[in-house]
């Protein structure tokens, strides 16, 4: 998959229908074209989130601060063997602007990290920048793996910016036995429902604009692990 290490953009999400899929995605097939790895198919990603006995990062998260930071694991696939490759991300989001930083590693050597605090060699400059930010991080945050989620995903990208709108469905999560060697889960969307992620460096283009303004497509605040960790909270287990 994507062995880009830093990201650094708007992103706006959005709750759609089936029915409202199936006219937006024809739309924006005449500006954009499937990433590398959709290929016109869904593909899978399975992630661990991390946080504290008491939530405090979600916690802190769903009260929409100026700044938040979140630490994940994930992979491609799953099942996993330790010698498979896994990205160790972390992803904050300041006064609205989401920025990515992951490492690769094997899934070995990122729970040696994660469990024991036992730091990977790092191969180049900015893996080492990265292990750097995490391990400061993981100095700061007590936290162990809280939640799974786990979605298919279809990715398209317009070749002439950076813009990239990913459709994702089938989202599942669970709160035990939390890791990367299972893809059990519950649903937490409810069916016939995806999410659309619309990412940008800048604004967004004004035929894309247009667009959701026809179909009354507005942007909402939807994190995975918010509304997984709210619908916990009220009793709903997952």
């Amino acid at each position: 998959m994507n062995k880009g290490q830093s990201f650094n953009r708007y992103e706006k999400k959005y709750l759609i229908t089936a029915a409202q899929r199936e006219e937006l995605l024809p739309f924006l097939y005449q500006y954009m074209h499937y990433d590398a790895y959709s290929l016109d198919r869904y593909y899978d990603i399975y992630n661990v989130y991390f946080d504290t006995d008491d939530n405090n990062i979600i916690r802190q998260s769903v009260s929409k601060p100026k700044y938040k930071a979140k630490l994940r694991l994930r992979s491609y696939q799953c099942p996993l063997d330790k010698s498979d490759t896994v990205f160790l991300e972390i992803k904050k989001k300041i006064e609205g602007k989401v920025t990515k930083r992951r490492v690769i590693l094997s899934y070995e050597d990122a729970l040696a990290f994660l469990k024991n605090r036992h730091r990977p060699e790092a191969l180049d400059y900015m893996s080492t920048q990265v292990l750097n930010e995490i391990e400061y991080y993981l100095s700061k945050n007590d936290v162990k793996p809280n939640y799974y989620i786990a979605y298919r995903r279809k990715a398209l990208v317009d070749p002439n910016s950076a813009l990239r709108i990913t459709i994702d469905d089938k989202i599942t999560v669970r709160t035990y036995d939390v890791n990367l060697d299972s893809d059990i889960g519950r649903s937490l969307l409810e069916k016939d429902q995806y999410l659309i992620e619309i990412k940008a460096e800048d604004n967004f283009p004004l035929w894309l604009t247009r667009k959701l303004s026809s179909m009354n497509l507005y942007a909402r605040s939807f994190s995975k692990y918010g509304h997984a960790y709210k619908m916990n909270i009220i009793g709903d287990e997952l």
